[in-house]
């Protein structure tokens, strides 16, 4: 079965602890955490400050997403409190020291590349061997325009899976994030995705509960 991956971005920080608890009670597999800033891309996503919080509170393990410039240093400031449980992904569109953020999260925890949508799967080619997982964005890391292809998704999670297995590396997560709906699901699990991180597309819809979300997409990704 794929592993939910909620995005800690969709929630009220102010009941935070409220939602990580309502995270364990339905068995969620990863908190997905966004760490971004106005040089990679428009907006500002979680304070760093509150991993080392989270990690105090919850063995749930944390599924960071790394959005800036020089991505390099951010890995530094926050692998401190992690574990191997956890993971840190960068994109590959903000560093030319690709292999070193890689090898830094990796002192410490699993690591991560991000590809926006139009970034070629052949950018991860000499990094392929070091990877835990793969995040493909269904559009650009950020909160900017959503995009919703999921056949051109579906395509890339294929083509970073035949990468991964040229080069031995089996073991690797694939993840799909960015407008992740109850539809989309269901396509990106039939095409290879081991990871969906869902928004307000899906758990955090309006006006919904999130058990029963829960609950909604299991089923559909049982079919």
């Amino acid at each position: 079965m794929v592993k939910l991956a909620p995005s800690l971005a969709c929630v009220d920080l102010l009941h935070v602890g409220d939602v990580v608890r309502d995270f364990e009670r339905n068995g969620i597999d990863y908190i997905h955490f966004d760490i971004s800033d106005t040089t990679f891309c428009k907006t500002i996503m979680l304070p760093m400050g509150l991993i080392p919080q989270l990690k105090t509170f919850t063995k749930l393990p944390l599924d960071i997403h790394i959005m800036t410039k020089h991505p390099e240093d951010m890995v530094d400031a926050i692998k401190g409190p992690l574990d191997g449980n956890d993971i840190i992904s960068v994109q590959v569109e903000g560093t030319t020291e690709l292999s070193n953020c890689l090898l830094k999260a990796k002192d410490v925890c699993r690591c991560g590349a991000v590809l926006n949508m139009a970034t070629p799967v052949s950018t991860l080619e000499y990094v392929a061997e070091l990877l835990d997982m793969v995040v493909l964005i269904q559009g650009n890391g950020g909160a900017g325009p959503r995009h919703y292809f999921p056949e051109i998704i579906s395509r890339k999670i294929k083509d970073v899976r035949q990468l991964l297995h040229k080069y031995g590396n089996d073991h690797c997560l694939i993840s799909v994030d960015g407008n992740v709906t109850y539809e989309a699901a269901q396509i990106f699990q039939k095409n290879g995705a081991d990871v969906l991180v869902l928004g307000t597309r899906t758990l955090f819809m309006k006006d919904t509960d999130f058990s029963d979300n829960v609950k909604k997409i299991r089923d559909l990704l049982k079919e």
